[in-house]
């Protein structure tokens, strides 16, 4: 009897495959059960090979009778693996839908393509839509595009039409995200047009539902999916068109485990398929806008708003010397109280959630701390506690001072409950007309749908909200924005936090002002001379964006350097050093520079400490080849195993 042999992957922290034999002929690419250190795991053939010297294992099980990934699928994962220095069986186990990892028995319903009418509508465009549209229609084979149209100028209506331009020749499209808050509104607005051949995908819908809009997607079932970074590997057939929305936001970066963008792979994903990728934003990433100046990437401009508006410029207020109430300035609450009475809505945006960023004693220095994370615990008023916004400890609240005794203890600084409460109590607006935008407000389901629907059907009130709020939102009433709590970004020495602060200024500026009302967007800051702030005055993103492009070329630092960082963590601060400098210890290589070991900005979470060291050089090239060296040394070190240690590649923060 004939015998087969395959490597296996197995979602394992090691850079490996495993070999096991077959009775059967089996498909590259199934889905099996094995044995593997006297437990069963769930694994993915990758490869068949000749039998080997040494004595395999016998393969279990196989689940289904099609493949999870297919050829093209699998060299995009190797390519993950590889470029991010990350074990393939983990790299899989990552884009495998989670309803997958178990042993769950499922069937693909194999039908053919459902032939469905192309539905025919009428979409007025713009005269700068339709030219946008046309140039983009024109795209053929691996083809990148950036389309940089300012806020509120109608990319969406383009979408649309791409969109049905693929439908006419059966092909099918993926539409990626950047956040679940934004999946709502789009859905409801494709599927009002396309109807049944819409689904999305993220980790907010159940592993069962995930599973579902897989299948569709593998067997033709659905022909645009919608999602956040996890749908990058969509299995959509006849695959025709990549749309990436809001590239810029860091929202595609995974942290956590495998450090990847999904927007780069989806690049990687559109080149590997030969197929056009559009890639939109209001504020392009410095990345994309090197590779539209080196001629890689084409450029599509869209710099007219929908209702030939201009972008709303930017009021600088100096908060220095003057009265804030409830963290907001004079000007500010007189905008919101005019706001109100011309039954218009406004804007506050603070960039943090809960009721005060420090609990403190007013006597002595006591400031609530987690111990887990070393960061200081949030106050937040209605949950009466205080939390850990890293490891999501919670704690009651002291009746007095664990270090001086004295029972006069309180919240300190503004956050959106405190802003939200603060608009309730001491002025005209009714409790019902604050809406909180933030994820305490949204982490029941159905209640983002619910909020977005209330305010879109408010007549006026004020919005207060997170980051959550400048993702693509469209508020039709709103006319006045009021930005809280930028100079962290003014000062930090993230070398990404201009850009940052850059894109976040323009992005939440252009929720205003998109229907007839004129725009207002004050922005309190105590540095109103700032020369970056001058250049965004305008509400104009691209020369700001141009200026910083400038001085990177100059210092070269990213986008015109590669950068890897090599993180450890440790529950010993001094065991962290001595590993990355016994890594470094007499390693050169030319074209390549390290620095460090370093603290991270985020230093302790959940009671480990985290250092890194940062490799930057002028060629990709030579900086994989240092890592790929790191790494070897590693695996000779016995000190790595009192670490934890990864490799992030392009890293956003320090």
């Amino acid at each position: 009897m004939s015998k087969f042999f395959y490597n296996i992957s197995l979602p394992l922290a090691v850079q490996r495959t495993f070999t096991y034999s077959s009775d059967i002929r089996l498909e590259i690419g199934f889905r099996v059960l094995v044995d593997f250190s006297n437990r069963e795991r769930i694994g993915v053939v990758i490869k068949n090979v000749d039998k080997p010297a040494f004595k395999t294992l016998k393969i279990k099980k196989v689940f289904d009778d099609f493949v999870i990934f297919n050829t093209n699928e699998l060299a995009l994962l190797h390519w993950i693996s590889d470029y991010y220095h990350f074990p393939i069986g983990q790299v899989i186990d990552n884009f495998m839908p989670p309803y997958l990892r178990k042993a769950n028995a499922v069937e693909l319903q194999n039908k053919d393509l459902v032939s469905e009418a192309v539905p025919d509508f009428n979409l007025d465009l713009t005269l700068h839509q339709e030219k946008a549209f046309l140039a983009l229609k024109q795209l053929k084979g691996f083809d990148p595009c950036l389309l940089y149209g300012v806020t509120g100028s109608g990319k969406t209506e383009i979408y649309i039409k791409l969109i049905q331009e693929q439908l006419k020749t059966n092909q099918s499209v993926l539409m990626l995200i950047p956040e679940i808050s934004l999946a709502p509104q789009m859905v409801k607005r494709l599927k009002k047009i396309f109807a049944e051949s819409v689904a999305y995908y993220h980790s907010g819908i159940t592993n069962l539902n995930r599973w579902k809009v897989w299948r569709d997607a593998r067997n033709g079932n659905k022909k645009i999916i919608i999602g956040t970074r996890s749908s990058v590997l969509m299995p959509l057939k006849n695959l025709g068109l990549i749309i990436v929305d809001e590239e810029h936001d860091h929202s595609y970066k995974q942290v956590e485990g495998l450090s990847y963008s999904a927007r780069d792979v989806a690049i990687k994903r559109a080149s590997d398929l030969k197929i056009p990728i559009i890639l939109g934003s209001a504020t392009p990433s410095l990345s994309i806008l090197r590779q539209v100046e080196d001629k890689k990437f084409k450029k599509t401009d869209l710099l007219e708003r929908f209702n030939q508006s201009s972008p709303p410029k930017l009021t600088f207020v100096d908060i220095n010397a003057n009265n804030l109430k409830g963290g907001i300035s004079e000007i500010g609450q007189k905008a919101i109280l005019d706001d109100y009475a011309s039954q218009v809505l406004s804007m506050v945006f603070i960039n943090r959630r809960g009721f005060a960023p420090e609990y403190r004693c007013s006597e002595c220095d006591w400031v609530a701390r987690c111990n887990n994370c070393e960061t200081n615990m949030v106050f937040h008023h209605e949950k009466n506690r205080l939390i850990c916004h890293r490891c999501d400890s919670a704690y009651g609240i002291p009746e007095q001072c664990p270090d001086c005794g004295n029972s006069e203890l309180g919240g300190v600084g503004y956050a959106t409950e405190s802003i939200s409460k603060y608009l309730q109590d001491n002025t005209p607006i009714d409790r019902g007309e604050v809406y909180r935008f933030d994820s305490d407000t949204t982490k029941k389901k159905g209640a983002l749908t619910e909020l977005l629907k209330n305010i879109n059907d408010a007549n006026q009130g004020v919005i207060v909200g997170t980051q959550m709020l400048i993702k693509g939102h469209d508020f039709k009433k709103l006319k006045t924005v009021i930005v809280m709590n930028i100079d962290s970004g003014l000062t930090s020495i993230n070398p990404s936090a201009l850009e940052d602060l850059g894109q976040q200024l323009i992005q939440v500026s252009g929720r205003a002002g998109r229907l007839d009302t004129e725009a207002v967007v004050l922005v309190q800051t105590r540095y109103p001379d700032h020369p970056f702030l001058k250049k965004l005055k305008s509400g104009t993103y691209m020369p700001f964006a141009m200026d910083l492009l400038t001085e990177r070329k100059k210092q070269s630092q990213p986008p015109y350097a590669y950068q890897a960082l090599l993180k450890s963590s440790s529950t010993v601060i001094q065991k962290n050093i001595n590993f990355l400098e016994a890594i470094l210890k007499n390693f050169e290589l030319p074209g390549c520079d390290f620095y460090g070991p370093m603290p991270a900005s985020i230093f302790k979470v959940r009671g480990r400490y985290f250092h890194y060291v940062l490799l930057q050089a002028n060629k990709r090239t030579v900086l994989h080849n240092a890592v790929n060296q790191l790494e070897k040394r590693i695996g000779q070190l016995a000190k790595s195993s009192s670490v934890r240690w990864k490799v992030e590649i392009d890293p956003l923060n320090f």
